[in-house]
């Protein structure tokens, strides 16, 4: 991803009275990659990155992209009133867990204090009152339906369609789709008609998805697609093919036709690195 000219003002930073040590920093790391992972798991890796500076702590994230903008107002929305957000985010329930497993890594006298740029004072403390609270919201939820709460987000993806149909007989229409590199067979809910539309079509398009999550067992998160929907989509650019292609193409890279033998072998050797 390009970066630009000058580096972004810290979006959400954590600050403490303690030593940066690579425990509370892993932690901190850790902590901040499951939140973004929650509210936006599509969100490219290099689009928000960490500042550590050393004596007394302090983890700031630098938000690169506009996605990556919303995604910490979204995590500081969430830390100013989080039984709030939750309430009307009960998916995103992880986010809870991943607060109060960074809070007993840290092991901060003081507790953490959360702040946004250009605020004069903190936004939340991440302390013993703040935990105990997130603490009984999780405990009034109801256990049954913890697991599914936990691991189900509503995002955006940009793919193409690469089939649709039935997996097997009797079962649900299913939309493939790249996600994260990886092509996964989601259920169409609703009408199927766009998605076959798309699959021929061949195109790029913006998917709306329901991706449900699943702890594999070495504790990562991985996509349950058969828990998951693809929802609606939006058609971004075309396929090329053919004659269609090879014009792109054309239009892409130099002609040699028109070029003499010294431009030819100048061009060669800027390929090679001029060698």
């Amino acid at each position: 991803m390009p970066r630009p000219p000058h580096n972004p003002p810290i979006a959400m930073e954590l600050r403490l009275a303690e030593p940066a040590t690579p425990d509370r920093v892993e932690a901190a790391a850790r902590m901040f990659k499951v939140m973004l992972e929650t509210v936006r798991p599509d969100l490219p890796a290099d689009s928000v990155t960490m500042v550590v500076t050393n004596r007394k702590m302090s983890t700031g994230l630098r938000a690169w992209t506009p996605e990556a903008r919303a995604a910490t107002k979204t995590l500081l929305a969430f830390v100013r009133t989080p039984v709030g957000y939750l309430k009307k985010h009960p998916e995103q329930l992880q986010l809870a867990v991943a607060v109060g497993e960074f809070t007993k890594a840290a092991r901060a006298q003081g507790g953490v204090e959360v702040w946004r740029e250009g605020q004069k004072k903190a936004t939340a403390r991440l302390d013993e009152a703040f935990t105990e609270k997130i603490d009984r919201y999780r405990e009034s939820v109801d256990q049954s339906g913890a697991a599914a709460l936990v691991t189900a987000t509503t995002t955006t993806v940009r793919s193409v369609v690469l089939r649709v149909g039935r997996l097997a007989e009797g079962k649900p229409v299913c939309a493939r789709v790249t996600i994260r590199g990886d092509a996964h067979d989601l259920r169409v809910k609703g009408d199927a008609g766009p998605f076959f539309a798309a699959a021929q079509d061949g195109g790029i398009h913006r998917i709306t998805v329901k991706i449900a999550w699943k702890r594999d067992a070495g504790g990562a998160r991985r996509i349950d697609a058969e828990r998951s929907h693809a929802l609606a989509l939006e058609r971004l650019a075309p396929a090329l093919r053919g004659e269609a292609l090879l014009d792109a193409l054309s239009e892409a890279m130099p002609s040699l036709v028109n070029m003499s033998d010294e431009e030819v072998q100048a061009r060669l050797a800027e390929s090679r690195g001029g060698r």
